[in-house]
C-alpha cells in the first residue's frame, strides 16, 4: 500500500471518527492502549517524525484510544465495542438519576 495522499488521510480520519462517534465514543482500556501503541512502535509503516500511520495517515496516539478503530495492517487485537474500556457521554450530562440532561435545562420545580 502506498503512502496515502492528504485527501485520502482526511477521508480515512473522517471515516474513523464517524464510527467512533456513532458508537458513543468508546475508548480502550489503558492496557489495550499500551499494547496498541507498542505494536505501532514496532511497525515499519510508522512515520516516527509525526507519529502517524504510514498506511492510513492517522495519528497513532489518538486512533489507538478508540475501540472502534482497527490497524490497517491488522497488528491490533480485535475489540468488540462495549465489552471493555471507558465510555464518555456526548450531548449532555447525566444527573443523579442517570438521566441525560441538557446543560441549559433547569430542573422542574413546583410552585
Amino acid at each position: 500500500m502506498n503512502k496515502p495522499s492528504f485527501l485520502q488521510m482526511v477521508k480515512n480520519f473522517s471515516s474513523e471518527i464517524k464510527e467512533y462517534v456513532q458508537q458513543k465514543a468508546p475508548n480502550v482500556t489503558e492496557l489495550q492502549y499500551a499494547e496498541r501503541v507498542q505494536e505501532c512502535d514496532a511497525c515499519p509503516h510508522l512515520e516516527r517524525d509525526y507519529m502517524r500511520c504510514g498506511l492510513c495517515g492517522c495519528y497513532v496516539e489518538h486512533k489507538a484510544k478508540w475501540q472502534t478503530a482497527n490497524c490497517p495492517d491488522n497488528r491490533w487485537n480485535k475489540i468488540v465495542v462495549g465489552e471493555q474500556g471507558k465510555k464518555i457521554e456526548i450531548g449532555g450530562r447525566k444527573n443523579d438519576n442517570s438521566e441525560t440532561v441538557d446543560e441549559a435545562q433547569s430542573p422542574n420545580t413546583e410552585n
